[in-house]
């Protein structure tokens, strides 16, 4: 399938039961808490019967990139009919011609039964925080992005403790692989740690929240002032 013959099914049939969202290309997305992108993604890789996949994902804006990922978000799922009238949980949607409108009514189902309570579960930068603190030490992206999000709800002491305990996971990282990823990020929040009061802070994440939807370019999302 191509992205427009996307974009007219998810017009049609998923976008009309859906609130508040907009719809461009291949994605359906809104900006909640002005700093978190929320959105789906249906992508084809052809026109087969397992050649469809959706996936669910929040992106923070106030971490600097230049595209979509899905680090904060998972793939869709659906029961599939297999040989004996047996269903089996697949990630995979049809592709042909004839069972589109089947297909996108199931991938809608979905959407409504697994994406919107996910969603739903992170309205703000302290469900963000609470959500994914486990997994921080985990992965640097991750921890990144935990980091950040206390200086949008947190006391300037845990805003301190958590960055400070990002700058150190990052020194960790690069003395072991001299990994560019991780000197940004520890450069980033070293900028953070010294800006000191919460209001400098919130500055600066609106700079870069900035500079990631001037990357991302999609219509319908307001810079911040």
């Amino acid at each position: 399938m191509k992205i427009n013959e996307i974009n007219k099914f998810i017009k049609n049939q998923i976008e009309p039961k859906l609130n508040g969202y907009l719809v461009h290309k291949d994605l359906i997305y809104k900006v909640e808490s002005s700093f978190f992108l929320k959105y789906y993604c249906i992508v084809s890789k052809g026109n087969e019967e397992d050649d469809i996949y959706a996936s669910v994902a929040i992106q923070p804006l106030f971490v600097k990139s230049d595209f979509l990922y899905k680090t904060f978000g998972f793939n869709l799922t659906h029961r599939k009919k297999t040989k004996l009238f047996r269903t089996k949980t697949s990630e995979l949607w049809d592709a042909r011609k004839e069972n589109l409108v089947e297909s996108f009514n199931s991938i809608c189902n979905s959407i409504i039964d697994q994406g919107e309570p996910f969603l739903k579960c992170i309205s703000n930068s302290e469900d963000f925080y609470n959500y994914y603190k486990k997994d921080m030490k985990l992965v640097t992206s991750v921890f990144e992005a935990v980091a950040y999000s206390t200086v949008l709800y947190g006391t300037e002491k845990l805003q301190n403790l958590t960055i400070q305990s990002l700058i150190d996971f990052c020194s960790k990282q690069i003395d072991s692989d001299d990994d560019i990823v991780e000197i940004q990020i520890r450069q980033d929040a070293l900028e953070l740690l010294n800006a000191n009061t919460t209001n400098n802070r919130i500055n600066i994440l609106k700079s870069w929240a900035n500079e990631t939807i001037s990357h991302l370019k999609l219509p319908g999302i307001s810079y911040f002032d």
